[in-house]
Formats: C-alpha cells, structure tokens, sequence
C-alpha cells in the first residue's frame, strides 16, 4: 500500500453520510426529505434513525457531565476559599462529602484538579530524613511510643515546637503544640518570641485545662517529644510526673519517631506561612494561628478519620456515634448534642469511681489494720480446689483420648502386618484409595477421620 494512504472502514463511511444528512436536513434553505438524501448518499432510512438516536443521546450525555464537571469545580473553589490552601485529591474528596453532601471518588477528584490545573500544596521534604543519628542505648531516654501512635485516643500525646514568620521583617514567633496522635486533634497551644520550657508549660497548661478529665487514671499517657533541652528539663519533666504521664522520647535526630507531630506541622505552614507576611504585628499573627487551629479541630475534615474533623472523631471514639447532619430524616440539632451525651457519661463514671472510693474508705475504717486469718485460709482453699478440680475434668479428657489413640495404634499395626503378608495382587489393588474399604483390616481409617 503507498505511503500517505488512508483506510475508511465501510461503518466509519456511512457515519460520516449520517452526519452529512442531518446537516443537510437541518440547514435554513433545506428542500429535501430524509427519503430523498437517504437515497442520494446510498444509506438506508432505519439506519440512519438508529444513528441518529445514538448522536443525540451521546449530545445530551456530554452535556450533562459538562455541567456536572462545572458544578464540581465551583465546589472546588468553595473549598479552597474556605481552607485557604489547594488540598490533596483525598481532603476534596471529604469536603464535597461532608460540606456538599456529594460523592465523588478520589479518582474523579484527581482528573478534575488536572482539568483545572491545581495541584496540592505539598510540605516541603523532610531535611533530616535517612540522616539520624543515635546515641547509645544506656545514655538516652527511653522511647515507650517506638513509633505506634495509634493505641487508643488521649493515650499517646505527641508535642514539639516549631518556628514561624510573620511581617515583611520576617519576624520570629514559636509554636508549641500538644497533639491526640489516634484522633489527631490539638490538644493544647502556646505562641511566644521565646523558646523556653515557659512556652512548653503554657500549651501544657491550656490542654490540662480543657482535656484533664479526658485522660484516664488506669491507663499508661504518654507525652512524646523530641530531645530538645526544653523537654529534658528537670521542671517540664517534674510536671509530668505530678499528672501521671509517662515520659517518652525521640532518639537523637530521628524525626520519624515523631512522624505525626512534624507532618501537621508541615500542613499548617502550607497553610498560614505566605498569609503570615501580611501580619505586621504579633498579636495579629497570634490571632491568625489561634483560628487555624480552632478551624483544624472543628471545621477540617480528614480522609483518613472517616472523612470527621479531628473533634468530631474523638467524639465517635467514646461514643459510637459518626457525626451527621441528619439520623433518620431527623436534624442533629433536635438530639442531644454528642458533648452532652460525653459529660453524662463522665459524670455518671466519675460518681461511680466515688461511691467506690467511699465504700474502700469504709472498709479500711471497720478493720483497721488487721486482717482474718480464718477467712484468708478458707478462700485459699476454694481457689485451690477449684484448681483441682478443673485439672481432674481435664485428666479424665485426657486419658479418654490416650485410650482412644492406643487402639487405633494397635489396628495399625494389624493393618501393617496385614500388608506384609498380602500378595502382589492385593497390593497392586490398594494402591486405589477406593480398594482400602474391601479390607476390614484396613478399617482403622476411618477412626482417623478429623485427624489431619
């Protein structure tokens, strides 16, 4: 075939005719018949029609995704106004769910952000990734974390300090934050031009007094942080001690045993760096920060907390109960808040935990310090003949078993003596599975059932 020339298939000719027709029919100066131009391009009439349908149909299908695709972008847009920063595909995904009750996939999420040509703001790499270094094991603190983060909520509290810029001066402010690792909530905050065990106690002090009752007294907290001199003090570690908390600590240039704690930090200057050159005061890029983390907790929803803000996961961690807008076809705001259903909770456990305490008190009162040894002796001897007789119940299993285990033992021996002595035909006929059951002294098998 000579370069340059072209195949037309026979379908995708009279598709091109199809066209040609409608265009003609459907011209202003038009005076002909379908009939006419059907038999003028050599097409038939039904095919043509059956065309036809398939075009327009095709035309109102891509009219309506293009109006879909201009709906979903303008929600886009919405959701980039309100977070003040292009998110990933994942975080659009969660939005469009909760703030447009829209589902969308993660997938649909991504082709839409490269129509509009976004892409993610993305934290800028870990510097000190691949290069950590270590101490030896006997002259450091211990890390009780050893990177699960995910125990249970208020269980692994995860804190640092970052620095900011604010100003066209680029001034300096610090952040210290304390961080719920399992629900990913900011627990507790402080902004200062100092770094000090001073700043570290003021976002220590605002978590305690919002979360103290939250941390439970039978369960081991730890709070994890890295090795600045600001941690190790002997005061920050004192204060810890006084509330219970377990000390934990990274290993020595290792960012990656505090993973959680860096990302968010990574995601707030994403966040609120270029919008805090605009703050030329302190107090306004205090005020800028305080919002982003009120807006974090309460407003921010996260794919991978079931799509909840970091408050509202918390919340379906002790209750159960996933936040909607609506249960049943019956607004939220006609129920019981979640938070109140908490605090009923915590006062109800809270009073148990008295009565109990009361009723210990009590007891110590009416025996003092001394014990009975008649009644310490006796329930001695129920726990050991409830020992016993658990064990006599598991020895007569036992030998039933044994007794079972050497009867089929000797059956195989009679089989095995059988098999010696058979001759060549009997031998070539076990070789089929199917033979064994013509043999009664093959028959010990079938009490070997379940045994494999």
């Amino acid at each position: 075939m000579p370069e340059g020339t072209y195949v037309f298939t026979e379908k995708k000719i009279d598709y091109d005719k199809f066209y040609l027709i409608y265009c003609a029919y459907n011209s202003i100066d038009n005076r002909f018949s379908i009939e006419y131009l059907c038999a003028f391009f050599g097409v038939s009439k039904s095919g043509y029609y059956n065309w036809l349908n398939n075009f327009l149909h095709k035309s109102e299908s891509q009219i309506k995704t293009q109006k879909e695709e201009e709906m979903i972008m303008e929600m886009f847009r919405l959701t980039i106004h309100k977070l003040g920063h292009v998110p990933g595909k994942r975080t659009f995904k969660s939005f469009l769910e909760r703030d447009f009750n829209y589902q969308i996939s993660v997938s649909t999420c991504a082709r839409i952000m490269r129509k509009m040509h976004i892409t993610a703001t993305l934290p800028h790499k870990d510097a000190y990734k691949g290069q950590a270094t270590y101490n030896h094991v006997c002259a450091t603190h211990q890390n009780f974390v050893n990177r699960d983060f995910q125990i249970a909520p208020r269980t692994v509290i995860l804190t640092d300090i970052t620095y900011l810029y604010y100003g066209l001066k680029r001034q300096l402010c610090y952040l210290c934050t304390f961080k719920d690792a399992h629900t990913c909530e900011i627990l507790g905050f402080a902004v200062s031009k100092t770094m000090d065990v001073s700043l570290i106690k003021a976002a220590y002090d605002n978590m305690m007094k919002v979360h103290k009752n939250e941390f439970k007294k039978d369960v081991n907290v730890y709070i994890h942080h890295d090795c600045g001199s600001q941690y190790l003090s002997t005061e920050f570690s004192e204060i810890l001690k006084d509330n219970d908390f377990i000390q934990s600590v990274s290993r020595r240039g290792n960012s990656q045993d505090n993973a959680p704690m860096e990302s968010f930090f990574g995601r707030l200057k994403i966040a609120v760096i270029d919008i805090l050159i605009r703050c030329e005061s302190y107090d306004l890029a205090c005020q800028l920060i305080t919002n982003y983390l009120h807006s974090y907790n309460y407003e921010q929803y996260q794919y991978n907390l079931g799509g909840l803000t970091p408050t509202e996961f918390y919340d379906y961690c002790v209750t159960g109960i996933y936040s909607l807008t609506y249960y049943y076809g019956i607004p939220a705001c006609k129920l019981n808040s979640i938070k109140s259903i908490i605090d009923a909770r915590e006062r109800k456990a809270q009073e148990k935990r008295e009565k109990i305490k009361k009723q210990l008190a009590i007891r110590k009162l009416e025996k003092g310090n001394y014990i009975d040894p008649i009644s310490i002796v006796e329930r001695d001897e129920k726990i050991i003949i409830k020992q016993l007789n658990a064990l006599n119940e598991e020895k007569c299993v036992i030998e039933k078993e044994i007794g079972k285990y050497k009867t089929i033992l000797d059956e195989i021996q009679k089989a095995k003596d059988f098999i010696d002595l058979a001759d060549d035909k009997v031998i070539f006929n076990l070789t089929n599975p199917i033979n064994w059951s013509y043999y009664k002294e093959l028959n010990y098998v079938n009490s070997m059932n379940g045994l494999f």
